[in-house]
């Protein structure tokens, strides 16, 4: 999130689309080549299988306990 909050936003929306890019891009309102260049830049940086369920439930809880938190204010 620190690093690039659009980055954070994409991933959150991603997962909450269940990986779709067209629908993670069009609730983005960005091109869906946008998307899948993100998310190749964020594998690239964090090296996150995303092909890994227990590896994106990590995901997807520290980005809820960071909005309970509120370190993070989208929803």
């Amino acid at each position: 999130q620190e690093y690039d909050p659009e980055y954070f936003e994409t991933v959150r929306v991603f997962l909450d689309s269940n990986q779709n890019y067209k629908q993670t891009s069009d609730i983005l309102f960005v091109h869906p080549k946008t998307v899948r260049y993100r998310i190749e830049k964020i594998k690239e940086l964090t090296q996150l299988d995303f092909d890994n369920p227990d590896e994106m439930l990590q995901v997807m809880i520290g980005i809820r306990i960071s909005q309970l938190l509120g370190n993070y204010n989208k929803d």
